[in-house]
């Protein structure tokens, strides 16, 4: 294993009594957290095998320590009188401990700096030592589609508030930085859950760093109205190459839609769209389309394996006769699985019905259905999603 004890260089050249200019024959070192009391370790060795928090000079005043992280360093002469104080001394390795993990449990040690884990053959649960012997952030990355990284805090620590953080999405990273003074981890870079909120799942938004797009990503990039249907009506109900021209394609794009009855497969090919829903809206105008925008609402706080049922208020300025369409996205308790029920009936095999009232959308769980168990039973966490499409 890599490690980050790193020698403590002052301490070859040789103490010098600074009275006498001696050597400090039989002085000692007293080893300290920066700016505390409280005793840190030093060894031996840069294996850090043997280890020392007080270490008696030879006769050269000489001592040969290997250190890691930040300290208060106290030299004392043989008779224990205070000769030197050395505080905020930074003894921090520059290379970086790099490890591949497999399945199973691993725990995290402050000599850990990117834990690269491949989950192909089951999760991963990282238990990890109290953050305040951590002094350098720590990368955590998965390298696999399948099964989850748990990182799990010591005792009651907890990062961002949260009891464990996970990573559910190949090539999902984030870095964890140690709050000694909280006692607490702060999560940053997360390339993952920052994007709870749309309505593409994960998977279909990994595609967009630089692969064919999907039609399920045209139109969560176009972010309101437009369905694949509805797309290709623009072509078969009149739309020429100009009318094309507003999602911003090539003209051997455009060639190719052109004349040929625009489907799926011909807009993945446009790679981007750049279009806004106003120019989208404009080409169906003249040509008699209606287009329903979409609006997503949070559904929020629902202990589902206890309380059947929960309302949803309508977005703002929305009322129950512009609705024409209502769909759910229901995730579990760990965020490892979502489901979709449809409006007005029980989604095959999900057991959530979903409908519009007067002044809310009801969902409504049906009983001994998947939902009744106690992976759904979290409470003051956001159940997942509720999909609006409506008639403005």
């Amino acid at each position: 294993m890599a490690t980050h004890a790193i020698q403590i260089g002052f301490l070859l050249a040789g103490l010098r009594d600074p009275d006498t200019n001696e050597p400090l024959n039989g002085g000692s070192v007293e080893f300290y957290s920066a700016g505390t009391s409280a005793i840190k370790n030093v060894w031996t060795e840069p294996e850090k095998v043997n280890s020392y928090t007080t270490y008696t000079l030879d006769t050269n005043g000489v001592a040969q320590l290997y250190g890691d992280g930040i300290y208060k360093i106290i030299v004392k002469d043989s008779l224990g009188a205070t000769e030197y104080t050395f505080d905020d001394v930074k003894l921090t390795a520059s290379d970086y401990n790099v490890r591949t993990l497999t399945a199973g449990t691993y725990d995290v040690t402050p000599d850990d700096d990117i834990l690269l884990c491949d989950t192909g053959a089951g999760s991963i649960t990282l238990n990890v030592e109290t953050v305040v012997n951590f002094t350098r952030p720590l990368t955590i990355k998965k390298i696999s589609a399948s099964n989850l990284v748990v990182f799990n805090p010591y005792g009651t620590q907890k990062v961002d508030g949260a009891i464990t953080a996970s990573l559910s999405a190949n090539n999902q990273t984030f870095t964890l930085i140690p709050d000694v003074n909280a006692t607490t981890w702060r999560k940053s870079n997360d390339t993952a859950t920052s994007l709870v909120d749309l309505t593409a799942t994960v998977a279909e938004l990994n595609i967009l760093d630089g692969a064919t797009l999907s039609t399920a990503e045209l139109n969560v990039l176009d972010g309101n109205t437009s369905t694949a249907v509805e797309l290709s009506q623009l072509h078969s109900q009149g739309a020429v190459a100009a009318d094309f021209a507003r999602l911003h394609a090539s003209s051997d794009e455009i060639a190719e839609l052109d004349g040929q009855g625009a489907v799926a497969a011909d807009f993945a090919k446009l790679h981007a769209v750049v279009a806004s829903a106003a120019e989208i809206d404009a080409a169906a105008d003249g040509i008699g389309v209606t287009i329903p925008r979409q609006i997503v609402v949070q559904i929020g706080d629902w202990d589902m394996d206890t309380v059947s049922g929960k309302g949803v208020a309508f977005p703002a300025g929305i009322v129950l006769t512009d609705i024409v369409g209502l769909r759910a996205i229901i995730r579990n308790d760990d965020d490892s699985q979502r489901y979709v029920a449809g409006g007005n009936s029980s989604a095959t095999g999900y057991g959530v019905s979903i409908s519009g009232a007067t002044s809310q959308i009801n969902l409504d769980r049906e009983g001994s259905g998947a939902f009744d168990n106690t992976s759904f039973n979290a409470t003051s966490y956001n159940r997942g999603w509720v999909i609006v499409d409506y008639l403005d």
